[in-house]
């Protein structure tokens, strides 16, 4: 994994893990998943509420964290559960091969 690829996963999970820690309550869980060609990183928490993206100005400083994590990740999203949901994102590492 380069540099820039590890810097980008450590920011977007701190966004990620900050945004549970600020938005709900009870315990979150995190797990990260990595190969050669993808890091994969989701925050179980115990709230139903989505994620709701700032729509403050641009200039803020904070509340921009679903807007760093849409902007830098390959992919993202969240998975409703049971017992609250999981917010996720994909960024890929290395090209498959062809």
């Amino acid at each position: 994994m380069s540099p820039q690829i590890r810097d980008v996963a450590v920011l977007l999970t701190s966004e990620l893990v900050t945004n549970a820690i600020l938005h709900t309550t009870g315990a979150s869980r995190l797990t990260i998943r990595a190969s050669q060609q993808r890091v994969l990183v989701e925050v179980h928490d115990r709230s139903h509420d989505p994620p709701r993206p700032f729509d403050g100005p641009p200039e803020s400083l904070s509340g921009l964290g679903l807007y760093i994590v849409r902007t830098l990740a390959s992919r993202y999203g969240t998975v409703e559960h049971d017992d609250g949901k999981i917010v996720w994102f994909e960024l890929l590492t290395a090209r498959k091969p062809v």
